[in-house]
């Protein structure tokens, strides 16, 4: 449920941020098996995705088969083409140098073009989830932000959500074992059922996002 609330609010920040238009390169850093891609497909027409992971991105032509797709470490490269929109969603924290990956997303976003970055909201919520998942940090708001200035973009939208009902699904999500749970029989449906509840429930967390308390951290950068 919390992804489809991820994905959610990104969809509303490309709305908000495309200014309506339908023809702008759009990129998607760390995409994955381009699940996200897929569901913009039938509206944008010119998407590109890059990974890390040859795997990844076989999925992913699968996926979304209009979608262009490369092999690339943003941390080290970048691509020569210049983009609109540049996405990238839950991978910043994962770089080990989020500075150089920043710099070369800077680098190919057209002047005036948007970065929006999903990554995890302060270090105070960190938990051994986070060190499963291989993660790096957290990011403070005024830290995304003073990275992101260096790399020459521009603070334009940010806000955290996920507090405070998801919040208390995390806490419990991080100390049970979600693999032994889903494969228990008789627990599938249980389970399907359970994240149709909290995707709904999750949309009070909409209603405190000023407070900045959240877990999930959502911001907008513009290319100077």
């Amino acid at each position: 449920p919390s992804l489809r609330h991820k994905i959610r609010l990104v969809l509303q920040l490309l709305k908000k941020y495309s200014g309506g238009k339908k023809d702008l390169k759009m990129l998607d850093v760390a995409c994955g098996s381009g699940v996200f891609l897929s569901i913009l497909a039938s509206e944008y027409p010119q998407l590109y995705g890059v990974d890390r992971s040859v795997i990844g991105l076989e999925m992913a032509k699968k996926n979304c088969a209009s979608c262009r797709f490369e092999v690339l470490d943003i941390e080290k490269e970048s691509l020569s083409g210049e983009f609109d929109i540049i996405t990238c969603m839950n991978a910043l924290e994962e770089m080990k140098n989020d500075e150089a990956a920043l710099a070369n997303m800077s680098r190919m976003l057209n002047k005036g073009g948007y970065l929006i970055v999903v990554t995890p909201h302060s270090m105070r919520y960190w938990t051994k989830k986070d060190e499963d998942a291989l993660n790096f940090r957290r990011y403070e708001i005024n830290e995304l932000a003073e990275k992101c200035k260096k790399a020459g973009l521009e603070k334009i939208e940010i806000f955290t959500w996920g507090w405070p009902l998801f919040a208390l699904y995390y806490r419990f999500m991080a100390k049970v074992n979600q693999d032994r749970i889903l494969k228990e029989s008789g627990t599938r449906f249980l389970v399907s059922l359970m994240q149709k509840i909290l995707y709904r429930l999750f949309f009070f967390d909409d209603k405190v996002i000023r407070f900045n308390k959240g877990r999930v951290f959502f911001g907008v950068f513009r290319k100077n």
